[in-house]
């Protein structure tokens, strides 16, 4: 059993690599663009900043603690942590947090408020409508608040202009898979 600096179990990174060479494959993200973690207790694993997911790299994860989590003493973490951290503090149901930089939904989100009642399957993953909420500053504290605000409205994603899908989820099965449903609901809102 590997142990962590705070002398507990570490999260398994195998499932986070798995995910990341998805999304890449999916094109959802390029090169160092996006991030994900995923919540076990009081413990995240997080993408590292300039990480490349398609690599699929074990050193390209960070273990920190949310207790006591001095954000500024962590450099190589990804400038989203703020919005992550923020996830997992409005709603502690939420184990799992994907953001990407993908190009539909980046698209989608210049032409529509919200993302509603698109097909089945965007509704089975998600919801009948997903907001999209103007741009703020990437890595802000404002950032972090707007998307908060949305999830306490019961939402589990939503899609920031000119910046891309954030998901959450249970599992990081189900906040991928919820990413992925943003970025085809995008092409069937485009080609509509």
């Amino acid at each position: 059993e590997h142990l962590n600096k705070w002398g507990l179990a570490m999260i398994d990174k195998s499932e986070m690599i798995y995910y990341g060479k998805l999304l890449h494959r999916h094109n959802l993200v390029i090169g160092a663009g996006g991030n994900m973690s995923y919540r076990s207790g009081d413990r995240v694993l997080i993408k590292k900043r300039g990480a490349d997911m398609s690599e699929g790299l074990p050193g390209d994860y960070e273990e920190i603690s949310l207790t006591g989590l001095d954000i500024s003493n962590h450099p190589f973490l990804t400038s989203e942590t703020p919005l992550h951290v923020g996830c997992y503090d409005c709603n502690e149901k939420i184990k799992a947090v994907v953001h990407t930089h993908s190009p539909y939904a980046i698209a989608a989100a210049n032409k529509v408020d919200n993302f509603s009642d698109i097909s089945y399957e965007f509704e089975c993953l998600l919801s009948k409508s997903v907001p999209v909420i103007d741009y703020i500053e990437p890595g802000s504290e404002k950032l972090r608040d707007a998307v908060c605000k949305e999830l306490k409205k019961g939402t589990s994603a939503l899609v920031l202009k000119k910046h891309g899908p954030v998901a959450t989820g249970e599992t990081l099965k189900e906040a991928f898979l919820r990413v992925l449903a943003i970025e085809r609901a995008a092409l069937v809102l485009l080609n509509s």
